[in-house]
């Protein structure tokens, strides 16, 4: 985090996202002492966290001036996130964004009877909300702290995709005495945490983070929301935003076939329909501007690298291992078959003696157990132990292949289910072995206790 940048942002942080210029991993572009972009360095282009953090007059010039800074660097330029389409940039609609005025939310909450309801529910099951301090929930060594990090952990881990980079980064803990935290609490558990930022030049907060355990009662966000609103209004803060719906609204044809089309991965649509339940007064759409002379398209897959870290590859590697129970559950499906392939060879071709044939039939079948054990249940001991398991089953059929097989598979066949007896449990030793080093560390850290 640069000092000047924050310095300037607490002056002119107009955008929404532009709090989330002063997170980490970012490189900024300073154009004098009275402007800046923060910019995520993509390797070909260079992604801007919304628009410049400067006077409102000086935002078209220094846009231009970023642009040319870019254009000399090797790299294409563009605005992600911003508020308001440029004269000097094509800009397509990339989503919208729920405001609320906070002074005039009892009077939405009275016109809304099931938003009423919600807050009734999370009542009802003992759930409660309360602002907390910044210093105690920063502090390492608190039980709130350790609390948070593993509520966030667990939402980390049950989402559908690894977690992302960019605008969408959880930094719970940065700029901390810029932020208000909120946490909803159930039977002495933390179950929901709501980070407000603020939004500078508009007098504004950010509901930045809204995060939920999955076990969290019915109502627990709209609670925690609730609270969160009506601190706000009695601060006179003039404008709530819960940031970016992606895709809602009017956006270009190809942007509404990947919404239609990517609802297993992600639900744009249910996303939307969840901030519009909570009656915003204002859905302010945003753009992403890039030079006229270039292409939307281009500009779009430039952005989404800059939420992949500038790497797809990376990315995959990731998304794979943030996948592991899913993976290990196909793995114990594909063992199914195997087990059945076992059971019908015969003895006298493909194993040294009856007995060994049972001993691999047992091995197997206590494998498949292990693999659904862990699926239902995962943790990196448990993964790494089996990986160490599954090396073992890879060792000694390697052992039997050399010492008897080989003598006796002759057939393109028999060659084919040799291999598989060799590399299958290779590949599962290196997916469960990947997963127990890399997995953890995707995820919120949580203090030791």
């Amino acid at each position: 985090m640069s000092a000047k940048a924050t310095q300037l942002f607490e002056r002119f942080g107009h955008d929404t996202v532009s709090s989330q210029a002063l997170e980490p991993d970012l490189d900024y572009w300073f154009d004098g002492d009275e402007a800046c972009v923060a910019y995520q360095d993509t390797g070909k282009s260079w992604v801007a966290v919304g628009g410049p953090i400067c006077a409102p007059d000086a935002r078209e010039p220094t846009m231009l001036a970023f642009a040319q800074a870019a254009q000399e660097a090797g790299k294409r330029v563009r605005f992600f996130a911003i508020e308001a389409s440029s004269p000097s940039f094509a800009s397509v609609a990339i989503g919208q964004q729920p405001e609320w005025d906070p002074r005039r939310w009892q009077q939405t909450l009275a016109s809304k009877a099931s938003l009423r309801e919600q807050l009734r529910r999370a009542r009802a099951k003992d759930v409660s909300v309360r602002e907390v301090d910044t210093a105690n929930i920063t502090d390492k060594d608190s039980p709130l702290h350790a609390q948070v990090c593993r509520m966030v952990r667990d939402w980390q881990k049950n989402r559908p995709m690894a977690p992302m980079s960019f605008l969408v980064r959880v930094d719970l803990f940065g700029n901390a005495s810029l932020k208000r935290y909120f946490v909803a609490e159930h039977q002495g558990r933390v179950v929901a945490l709501l980070v407000a930022s603020p939004i500078p030049a508009r007098s504004g907060w950010f509901f930045e983070d809204v995060l939920r355990a999955h076990d969290a009662p019915n109502g627990t966000v709209e609670l925690l929301f609730d609270k969160a609103m009506q601190s706000a209004g009695s601060e006179d803060v003039k404008v709530v935003s819960y940031g970016l719906a992606p895709l809602a609204g009017e956006v270009g044809p190809w942007l509404r076939r990947v919404r239609d089309h990517s609802r297993w991965l992600y639900d744009f649509e249910g996303l939307r329909s969840f901030k519009a339940k909570l009656m915003p007064q204002t859905w302010r759409p945003i753009y992403l501007s890039f030079p006229k002379e270039e292409r939307g398209l281009t500009a779009t897959i430039d952005s989404l690298t800059a939420f992949a870290d500038g790497s797809w590859l990376r990315f995959g590697m990731r998304t794979l291992v943030h996948a592991q129970p899913t993976l290990i559950w196909w793995l114990a499906i594909l063992l199914l078959p195997w087990i059945a392939m076992l059971s019908l060879a015969p003895a006298a071709q493909w194993f040294p003696s009856y007995e060994i044939k049972a001993a691999w039939l047992c091995f197997d079948l206590l494998l498949f157990a292990a693999l659904i054990h862990l699926a239902l249940d995962w943790r990196r001991g448990k993964a790494l132990l089996l990986s160490l398991f599954v090396c073992s089953d890879a060792i000694l059929g390697t052992i039997q292949f050399l010492l008897f097989n080989r003598h006796h598979v002759h057939s393109p066949g028999g060659l084919l289910l040799a291999s598989l007896m060799l590399l299958a449990p290779i590949g599962a030793a290196l997916t469960l072995g990947i997963g127990a080093a890399m997995r953890d560390s995707l995820y919120q850290s949580v203090p030791p206790k």
